[in-house]
Formats: C-alpha cells, sequence, structure tokens
C-alpha cells in the first residue's frame, strides 16, 4: 500500500510538473545551445565544455518535443520570412564548435526523437586539423607540473588548483577572453612556454566532413562558427572579413551547399560588434546568433542577427532545466 501511495505522488507530481511547465512557457523563440555531450571526466581537454550526459540530453528532447514547437533549419527561416511576431512558444536546438561528440550521441538521439538541430562547424577544427584554443589551454594546464602560470604581459598569476582544475581552467580562460592586448596563438605560445608542455599535434575531438555530410544529408542544419573561433571583436575588419567570408566558402565548397546561418564565437556582449554584424549581413547569412543567456520575444529585423540563446550546461535534469528557463524568460 504503501509503494502504491508513493507511486501515485510521484505520478500527480510528474503531471503537476509538466502542466506548469506548458502553462507556463510564453510565445517566443527559444533556442537551448549545447556543446559536448558525454562525461567530462574522461577528457585530457577542457571539461567545462562538457553540457550534460547522454541520458540528459535525451530527457532534454523529450521535454523539448512536449512543451515547444520545435523547429529545424528551414522551418525557422520560414518563420523569419512568413510571420510578424511568435504565435507560440518555438524552440530550437543548436551546438557549437562541431565536437565529434554531435555525431557520436546526439545525431542518433535527434534522429530516434525526429528531431533536428543546427550544428555551427569551425572549419579549421574538422578532421582534427587543429586544436580548440580552449582545449590547448586546458590540456596545457593539467599536464604542467608549475602551479601558477602568468603571462609576461599579465599583471597578476593564475593559480593552478590540481584539486578542481576545472576551476583554474576556467578563469584562466576568462583572463584570456577579457585579454585583448595579444592574438590568442600568441597567448597560447606564452602559455605552452610557462607551462613547459607539449601540446598533441593531431587530435580526434571534432567532426569529420564525411560526419558533418552525413548528418546535412539525414536533415540536420550546418552553420557557420567561423575559421578558427576567434574573439571577433579583438580582430581587425579585415580580419573579421577573413573569418566571416572563408569558413562560409569551405563550408560550400565541402558540403555543396551554401551555409544561411551564423553562430559569434563566444557570443556574449563584447565579444563581437557592429562590424561582424554588419559581415554577416554583407556576406549573405541569413540569421546570426548570440550567447547572453535570454530568450526572443520580439520577431523583427533588429533580432536577425542577434537571436540569443540559452547555454545548457551542468548536466541539468529535465526539472533543474525547466526551473533554468524559467529564470531567463
Amino acid at each position: 500500500m504503501n509503494l502504491m501511495s508513493n507511486f501515485r505522488g510521484r505520478l500527480k507530481q510528474y503531471f503537476t510538473f509538466k502542466d506548469s511547465v506548458s502553462k507556463r512557457y510564453g510565445n517566443g523563440l527559444y533556442v537551448f545551445n549545447y556543446h559536448r555531450i558525454g562525461n567530462p571526466a574522461d577528457t585530457e581537454y577542457d571539461p567545462n565544455v562538457f553540457s550534460c550526459s547522454v541520458d540528459n540530453f535525451e530527457q532534454h528532447l523529450r521535454f523539448y518535443k512536449s512543451n515547444f514547437c520545435m523547429l529545424d533549419e528551414n522551418t525557422l527561416l520560414e518563420l523569419f520570412r512568413d510571420k510578424s511576431y511568435f504565435d507560440k512558444p518555438y524552440a530550437l536546438i543548436t551546438f557549437d564548435d562541431g565536437y565529434v561528440d554531435c555525431f557520436d550521441y546526439a545525431f542518433p538521439l535527434l534522429l530516434k526523437h525526429n528531431l533536428s538541430a543546427v550544428f555551427f562547424i569551425v572549419t579549421d577544427f574538422v578532421d582534427g586539423r587543429e586544436l580548440a584554443w580552449w582545449d590547448k589551454v586546458a590540456y596545457l594546464l593539467k599536464n604542467t607540473t608549475v602551479k601558477q602560470v602568468q603571462l609576461p604581459h599579465w599583471s597578476k598569476s593564475y593559480p593552478i588548483v590540481r584539486s578542481n582544475i576545472a576551476k583554474s581552467i576556467k578563469g584562466i580562460l576568462k583572463a584570456f577572453k577579457d585579454d585583448s592586448s595579444l592574438s590568442i596563438k600568441d597567448k597560447v605560445s606564452f602559455l605552452e612556454q610557462a607551462c613547459n608542455v607539449d601540446l598533441p599535434q593531431k587530435v580526434s575531438l571534432y567532426l569529420s566532413w564525411h560526419q558533418i555530410e552525413e548528418m546535412l544529408t539525414a536533415g540536420m542544419g550546418i552553420g557557420s562558427h567561423t575559421l578558427s573561433h576567434p574573439i571577433l571583436s579583438h580582430l581587425s575588419d579585415l580580419e573579421q572579413m577573413e573569418e566571416l567570408a572563408s569558413s562560409k566558402v569551405k563550408l560550400s565548397k565541402a558540403l555543396g551547399q551554401t551555409p544561411t546561418l551564423f553562430s559569434y564565437p563566444v557570443g556574449k556582449a563584447g565579444t563581437y560588434n557592429s562590424v561582424s554584424e554588419d559581415l554577416v549581413n554583407k556576406l549573405d547569412y541569413q540569421l546570426a546568433f548570440a550567447f547572453k543567456g535570454g530568450v526572443n520575444t520580439q520577431l523583427d529585423m533588429s533580432l536577425r542577427y542577434n537571436i540569443d540563446r540559452v547555454s545548457v550546461d551542468g548536466d541539468k535534469s529535465v526539472e533543474e532545466l525547466a526551473r533554468f528557463i524559467f529564470k531567463v524568460i
């Protein structure tokens, strides 16, 4: 009797939770962004890039399907072309950077649930030709024996705490992002010297062109995330043009289809600028995505190159994800 009573109580709690979620989501465009799927404890590189476990990702998909009108790239573009306001809660799933987890874990689950997502590709990373700069930083910090690091032009040093290496990595990456005095390449080079560690030359962290083509053929969207994932506001106008234009050309040639969507690297306020937005327009990208953590409620031209997204991270359960979304509405 106690077991049956407990079961009924949990069932009632579930449906109460589901009903409250459905009623509370207002009209708008909710874009849920992921990076990596899996276990951060298993990586030699940046553990902070993991969004959630495989099991939680599947639960997220069920949650989205139950509470939102789900979009793919084509229906998203139709929405901007045909409507002047959001008439219901719409949702889009996106992935940044192009990690191979997208193909191994996310892609099969999306197909299983008859859903699509847009994958934003850093073209220099494809086929493991280049290691992402934040993964380089993480690898160096995880493998060095030094206890703190300080680049020559920094006013202070940063501790490397072995017992909380993820936090140390996060803090030093923030210093990299805030520092516009040198290029990312130069900062990584200084850090490599300070750590006295050699970086791996080739990695299998990222998607191959064959995998990207397979996902595209199966109905996934493929967009540009620049050539090398720089902080665009730290670049000259010409350097920004090279990042946005060349990545588009490479994707077009490799896939036989011109990308219409773009996402700004990092995407937070101050990491891209009006030049970035002008270039997105001039290069004929149809939509561009930022990363400021909000929900889009006004469907107008000002949104076209500043579509906001919500970061899914911290391996949230469905209940935690729902509560988090309520906070940003």
